[in-house]
This record gives C-alpha cells, sequence and structure tokens, in this order.
C-alpha cells in the first residue's frame, strides 16, 4: 500500500536553474525510491525538487517537483498549502551561491545535509587545503595571492613551475588558468591574476600536480583530468558512494564542463591515463588496492567537514618516481553537481557500474527525523508549526 503524502518524509533538494533542478535531482530521488523499497518494502521519503522561488521565507516550499516511481516520470506541482520539509539539502545556486546558500539555510529549522555554516569551510579553497594538510593528505603547494601582490606569484612560479591560478571561492572553473612556466610571461600571470580576482577577493597560486592525464581512446587527443568523488556519511563514518571524472578541453585548460570539458566515467578515465611528463619509469596502473588507499585518503578528507552529510572531492592524480599514482585534493564542494552522471562504487571502478548517487545518505537522513539531537544538524526535522526560521 502506498502511503499517503502525510505519512512520508518530506526531503526538499533546493536548486537555481530549472534544467539543473531535473537533472540533480532525478538521481537523488531514484537512490531514495529504491533504498526504500529495498529497505521497507514501501517509500518512506518523498523528494521533493524546489526552486530557489519556491522557497518561502519561514522555510516552507509552495511548488516543487516530485518522482511518480510507478510511471518514473517527474511531476511539477503547486503544493497548496505550503509544506514544511523534514529535511533539505542545497546544490548549485548559480553566481553568488555561497551568499544565497547561507541565506537559504537560516530559512529552515530541520536537518540539513549542508547547512550553511558547515559548507563555508569547503568553499574556502584555501582553508580547506590546510585543513587537509594537516590531515596528512597530499595537497598541491599554494599561496594566496590579493591584488598588487603579482609579483609573489610569478616568484612562485620561479620556485614550482609549471603553476594554477584561481579564485578562492569560485566554482565551475571559473576564472581558473593552467600556466606552463617555460611560456609564461609576466604579463600571462597578469592576466591570469586579474580574471581569477574577478571571481573572488582573493586568488590563489597553486602548484601543478596533475601528472596524470586522460587520452581519448578514440582520437588520442590528451585531456586535463579530475576525479570527482562523492563522499556520504552513512552513520559512523564517511563513505565514498560514487563518482565521476571530468576532462578538460585540451591539456591546457582546466578539467571543467563550465570551461568546455566533458564527463567521462571513471572507469573509463582510469583506463586511458597518460602522463604529462615522461616519467622515468612505466606508469603502474591502478589495481584494487590503490584505489583503496584513494577512496580511504578520500574518506579522510570529507571527514574534515564535520556536518557535511555529502560532499564532492576533486582529486586530481601525480605519479611518483617509481611510477605509482597518487592522489593529490584539490577543492570540496559542499553543493556537489554532476549528480546525474554519477556511477555507484563498491571497489574500483568498472563499466558495469550502475547510476547513482549513494543509498547511505537516506539512512542517516531516516534516523535524524526520529532521533533529536541538540546541535540542530542531525536532530529532530519535525519542527513546529510557526517555528521561528533559524540556522
Amino acid at each position: 500500500m502506498t502511503p499517503s503524502p502525510a505519512a512520508l518524509i518530506r526531503h526538499a533538494v533546493i536548486h537555481s536553474a530549472a534544467c539543473g533542478l531535473v537533472q540533480e535531482f532525478y538521481p537523488l530521488a531514484v537512490d531514495a525510491y529504491v533504498r526504500d523499497i529495498d529497505r521497507h518494502g514501501a517509500q518512506r521519503f518523498q523528494v521533493l525538487g524546489a526552486h530557489v522561488d519556491w522557497v518561502e521565507r519561514n522555510g516552507s516550499i509552495n511548488r516543487a517537483v516530485t518522482l511518480d516511481p510507478e510511471r518514473d516520470r517527474l511531476v511539477e506541482r503547486a503544493l497548496d498549502p505550503p509544506v514544511q520539509p523534514h529535511s533539505v539539502q542545497f546544490l548549485p545556486l548559480g553566481r553568488r551561491e555561497q551568499e544565497l546558500h547561507r541565506a537559504l539555510s537560516s530559512c529552515f529549522r530541520c536537518p540539513q545535509v549542508n547547512p550553511g555554516a558547515a559548507a563555508a569551510l569547503a568553499d574556502d579553497k584555501a582553508a580547506t587545503l590546510a585543513g587537509w594538510a594537516k590531515l596528512g593528505l597530499r595537497v598541491p603547494s599554494t599561496r594566496r595571492i590579493d591584488p598588487g601582490h603579482a609579483a609573489t606569484a610569478w616568484n612562485f612560479m620561479a620556485a614550482f613551475g609549471d603553476s594554477v591560478v584561481k579564485p578562492n571561492d569560485a566554482t565551475e572553473g571559473l576564472g581558473v588558468t593552467l600556466l606552463s612556466a617555460a611560456s609564461t610571461h609576466v604579463s600571462t600571470l597578469s592576466r591570469a591574476l586579474d580574471c581569477a580576482w574577478r571571481f573572488g577577493v582573493t586568488a590563489l597560486i597553486q602548484q601543478r600536480r596533475d601528472g596524470l592525464l586522460y587520452r581519448a581512446p578514440d582520437t588520442g587527443r590528451v585531456h586535463s583530468l579530475a576525479l570527482r568523488l562523492n563522499v556520504a556519511f552513512d552513520g559512523r563514518r564517511h563513505r565514498v558512494t560514487s563518482g565521476f571524472a571530468q576532462v578538460g578541453a585540451d591539456a591546457a585548460q582546466p578539467a571543467s564542463c563550465g570551461r568546455g570539458g566533458r564527463i567521462v566515467t571513471l572507469a573509463e578515465a582510469l583506463a586511458n591515463l597518460i602522463p604529462r611528463h615522461a616519467p622515468p619509469c612505466a606508469v603502474a596502473g591502478l589495481d584494487e588496492s590503490l584505489w583503496a588507499e584513494i577512496t580511504d585518503q578520500a574518506e579522510r578528507a570529507a571527514g574534515l567537514f564535520e556536518t557535511l552529510l555529502l560532499v564532492g572531492l576533486d582529486v586530481i592524480l601525480d605519479v611518483s618516481p617509481s611510477g605509482r599514482a597518487l592522489a593529490v585534493f584539490v577543492e570540496a564542494n559542499p553543493r556537489p553537481a554532476g549528480l546525474c552522471h554519477a556511477r555507484l562504487l563498491s571497489g574500483l571502478p568498472t563499466k558495469s557500474d550502475l547510476p547513482g548517487v549513494g543509498l547511505q545518505l537516506w539512512d542517516v537522513l531516516e534516523a535524524g527525523c526520529s532521533a533529536p539531537r541538540s546541535d540542530g544538524i542531525h536532530g529532530d526535522c519535525r519542527a513546529p508549526a510557526g517555528a521561528t526560521p533559524g540556522a
């Protein structure tokens, strides 16, 4: 028997773009339904896809997209009266998304997959890298560059060679420039810094550490490569649940769809690695033990963000002098995108991995909706009617 809407746990997925809402919302809704049927034999969660304009100031939702699982179709409808979700998460929110995220987060008193305060650390690339370094994780050498200090960046390149200039707080590859130490003129570096400063108050310059790139099997062309690993909290620890890979338009462009790149599966990416520079010996392929080491490091990296229940980690691959692949952690995404491209992971990625983001998230949310806690994040999500919105 299908439960009535009033008996379901309402989970709101907030997004800023109509097309993105469908692409990112659908895999989450399917994951929730599959998990519910497997765990309970009936639907437990009702996932509501809501555009930012459908969120009222008291945290209620006046319109939503829902999944009709029996017909495998999406239905958009008005909610009259508006409903209060029992839990909520925020996906990409467009320009000035960090400011919008904080404002929206303050409207809800229910558990949040990515509350605004917790997301702030992940949004600060420099602080995140510093935190990861303290955990003993491999990160690129990085220097903050404030306006007027281009000479510091030039000295950095002289010391570290090929570099990456990026804003400290932008997303989707905006303002990112890859620089070759052999061909970069001071004016080129200045333009890269100006571009980064347009998207953020502070720019970062980093040593380029992507020693392994992607060679397209159909064209033979070489592209920059970044792995996206989605890591979810399962109630006890963070676990890598799914992922995909982004490749750049070429080897000199950032690995980002927002900058002309594209998405491939992890299995395809890992099967077509090529060193950016000729190594002293052959590059060893990734096996189960090396992949387990990378996922263990990713789970430690996600642990830096204690109250983020789902975070997307950007990882590049370097290569050691002995030819061994090395994971280098570069960014965290508290509002991970590309969920419609994610494949579930249970070990070394393969061609047979199924689409999905992960089922662990729903276990935590279900427990949070019935087990109040004092932190207000994983606590009682059924806020009383008329409650004053707060973080």
